[in-house]
């Protein structure tokens, strides 16, 4: 059976949405064929996109009849080797002919270029928006679109000009080399910890409390051991008065005595 190999251009509005498609078809191949085949390749509805070719035919598929030409063959339609077949959806974006992804990149490689070929390198918002086109189904503004990258763009927003909003500048990022940091000194896992034995070889100056008698500090020191001997406390004076009652006058000092 005789193949021909026919293009499919995706035009939206005058806009080219993607590369081409290349088919292989037989020519007596019916038209819904030719309909179910590209809905397969490229993942949308039937129903969504219009074929149209030379000399001025338009084709839908109209649940099923495409034009009253659904049983007709390739060959009948006057389609031929070669042939470049333009692809439009039935209402704008209607659908993708890529993934959303592939139009970021590539008008992101286009702000790119665009920068570069500046000679500062650098351009205002307002520049960019006017020497590129920005796909349809990007709905952001160029603002938001370039703060999604800002490893690659550099904004700066100028107040000197007399606007109040600033003038906003474009750049692009310096990659930065990479520096390997090499420590000049090493901390090794094997050396022994002293803050264990400092402790422990320190007197501790807190006083005992497991018995729960507190000793006071004294300066008195026993012969026979160098510990601390506790000090007697000093008698108190007592004195009575006429009706009986004992009252402390005063404590007696070793010194009165």
């Amino acid at each position: 059976m005789p193949t021909i190999t026919i293009t499919v251009s995706p035009i939206d509005r005058g806009w080219s949405m993607g590369d081409p498609l290349e088919l292989e078809v037989d020519t007596t191949n019916r038209m819904d064929f030719l309909f179910k085949l590209i809905a397969k390749q490229k993942k949308i509805p039937k129903s969504r996109f219009v074929l149209k070719f030379p000399p001025s035919i338009e084709l839908r598929w109209d649940k099923g009849l495409v034009g009253n030409k659904a049983p007709w063959s390739i060959r009948r339609c006057g389609i031929y080797q070669g042939l470049n077949i333009i692809i439009e959806p039935s209402f704008p974006l209607a659908w993708l002919w890529e993934p959303i992804q592939y139009y970021e990149d590539s008008y992101m490689d286009e702000c790119v270029e665009v920068i570069k070929g500046n000679p500062d390198e650098q351009l205002s918002l307002q520049e960019i928006a006017l020497s590129t086109f920005k796909p349809p189904p990007l709905f952001m503004t160029l603002r938001c679109f370039l703060r999604k990258y800002p490893e690659i763009f550099q904004m700066e927003i100028n107040q000197n000009n007399n606007s109040g909003a600033g003038l906003v500048i474009v750049r692009l990022n310096k990659p930065i080399e990479n520096h390997t940091f090499t420590p000049t000194h090493t901390m090794s896992s094997s050396r022994p910890s002293t803050s264990t034995s400092r402790a422990s070889s320190r007197p501790s100056s807190r006083p005992s409390s497991r018995s729960g008698i507190i000793s006071p500090p004294h300066s008195d020191h026993d012969d026979n051991n160098s510990g601390i001997v506790a000090k007697p406390p000093n008698p108190p004076v007592l004195r009575k008065n006429l009706t009986g009652t004992t009252h402390i006058v005063g404590v007696i000092s070793p010194t009165m005595i």
